[in-house]
């Protein structure tokens, strides 16, 4: 016959009146019939434990808070310098000067899209892939008015999650990759 062990956590109140943790192990005791003929347990404290763990807990809710919060800076950062490149654009009548601020441009919505991905994501250290290029795709094809008439962009990706890692310079070559298509095809 197998012998089961019963564990169980819980809070229970001693008899001073204090509330603590324990985790009682119980092991039945087999006659030669096969039946139960008594246990034998274990008590222990978890206080330590339990105390350690919800500490452990507090302190990741704080660095996901923390990390949300930079996440959400950065793009913000990236936003306002974006913006102030935007603003030159439009005073700039240089044709080649224009090209570089829009290519800058890009390349800056490309890492503040990444942000703005983990900001939003659950989990915040991975973005789906497929679903940053789908939008980053857009993002590029409206940064280029005139020619973003004339251009349709089909995507068939399936969802990969990277981390920031490997976000930001994918993202970066992707951004290439499009801009090059809106200027040279």
């Amino acid at each position: 016959t197998g012998e089961p062990i019963i564990n169980k956590v819980e809070n229970v109140r001693r008899a001073d009146g204090e509330r603590v943790w324990m985790m009682t192990t119980k092991v039945p005791l087999w006659d030669e019939k096969s039946s139960i003929n008594g246990l034998v347990g274990l008590t222990r404290n978890m206080n330590r434990r339990k105390t350690a763990e919800e500490n452990l807990q507090q302190a990741l809710r704080e660095k996901e808070v923390l990390l949300r919060e930079l996440y959400h800076r950065t793009k913000n950062n990236m936003q306002v310098i974006q913006s102030m490149l935007q603003l030159q654009l439009m005073e700039e009548e240089d044709e080649y000067i224009r090209e570089v601020f829009t290519e800058t441009s890009n390349r800056i919505n490309t890492m503040s899209l990444v942000h703005q991905k983990l900001y939003q994501s659950n989990n915040l250290s991975s973005i789906d892939l497929g679903e940053f290029f789908s939008e980053l795709s857009e993002l590029i094809l409206s940064s280029y008015p005139e020619q973003g008439e004339n251009v349709q962009i089909n995507r068939h990706l399936e969802p990969v999650d990277v981390t920031i890692d490997v976000a930001v310079p994918l993202g970066l070559v992707f951004n290439e990759l499009i801009t090059n298509i809106m200027k040279h095809a």
